[in-house]
């Protein structure tokens, strides 16, 4: 707005969506005629992205001069860590939540999901490789260091008034949690989802635990009987445990479909005998029963991989007193 780039970016916007729609619509009618208008688009998307990239310029000289260089930098170099990790967070942890018919906060979820220790180092890797990305004429955002220097030689900065230790920007905002329900009901387009029932991430492992008893009843009777104590031989199996699944899976999916499944089965057997089921955001499942914790899936993959041995198993089936639970049976 303050740029009065706003006035133009509707129409940009617009024709490339139709440029895009157009060379769709050849293609699928296998008509040559698409080619002018790659040529045509391709042209029109250098220009006008490199548009908007000095418009990005400008907003970032703009932040500079209202308030200060070290401010705007830090949050731009966040942006870059974080923004990445929006998406997986949603789709893997978010939305699991509300097909199990609970609605727990999202900015909290997002949060814990950020001090995760995966997920911080996943984090400093993607900091990273924003800083070496060199960028392309097609891209709309400048690389982050060509950013980050262009900051630094803005003239007249402004003087910072807020620092990483003040207050949240989302103390901004009156009623979070209305805001989440309404960007809730946009984002999946179903009113219902605001008619959810409000839950606690702690919810998280319990409601699993369920949805995996209910999965478990209903695909474990196609397997032979095994018990916990006789794991490693399910790892030529692990196609059947994948087709136990879904007997629709293609052949290269069995084995991971597989190995996944019995890592439910492993922590239903568990769940069964008395372990509690143990997950939040970002963090891994884990069965828990006093001071003994064990990581079901991360079990299986070692398995998958022949890097579990029998004498180590064995072990640890005795030392917990779970080598004889049913893993799974008809």
């Amino acid at each position: 707005f303050h740029g009065g780039d706003t006035r133009l970016g509707p129409l940009l916007y617009r024709t490339r969506e139709a440029i895009g729609r157009t060379i769709h619509n050849f293609r699928e009618a296998e008509s040559l005629l698409h080619k002018p208008f790659e040529w045509y688009g391709k042209l029109f998307l250098r220009v006008t992205h490199g548009i908007s990239r000095a418009q990005e310029f400008a907003a970032d000289a703009l932040s500079v001069q209202l308030v200060g260089l070290e401010p705007m930098q830090t949050a731009l170099r966040r942006v870059n860590e974080v923004a990445p990790l929006y998406e997986h967070f949603v789709d893997q942890e978010y939305l699991p939540m509300l097909n199990r018919g609970l609605r727990p906060p999202l900015t909290d979820g997002f949060q814990q999901f950020l001090r995760s220790q995966a997920i911080k180092s996943l984090q400093l890797r993607i900091g990273e490789q924003a800083m070496q990305a060199k960028g392309n004429p097609y891209d709309t955002h400048p690389p982050l260091s060509l950013r980050l220097a262009a900051a630094a030689a803005v003239a007249a900065p402004g003087t910072a008034t807020a620092t990483a230790a003040g207050p949240s920007a989302l103390e901004l905002l009156d009623d979070v949690a209305a805001a989440e329900r309404d960007l809730l009901v946009f984002l999946t387009g179903r009113d219902d989802v605001a008619k959810l029932p409000a839950a606690g991430w702690e919810q998280c492992g319990p409601s699993l635990a369920r949805e995996w008893r209910r999965l478990v009843a209903a695909r474990a009777a196609k397997l032979p009987s095994v018990r916990v104590g006789e794991l490693l031989r399910c790892a030529t199996e692990l196609e059947t445990f994948g087709l136990a699944l879904d007997e629709a899976l293609p052949l290269d999916q069995r084995r991971g479909a597989g190995t996944w499944f019995l890592g439910v089965l492993l922590a239903d057997a568990l769940v069964q005998a008395g372990w509690r089921l143990e997950t939040g955001p970002g963090d891994p499942i884990t069965v828990v029963r006093g001071d003994a914790r064990l990581e079901p899936h991360h079990i299986t993959r070692l398995v998958a991989d022949g890097k579990l041995d029998a004498p180590t198993w064995t072990d640890t089936c005795a030392r917990h007193g779970i080598q004889d639970l049913p893993l799974a049976s008809p």
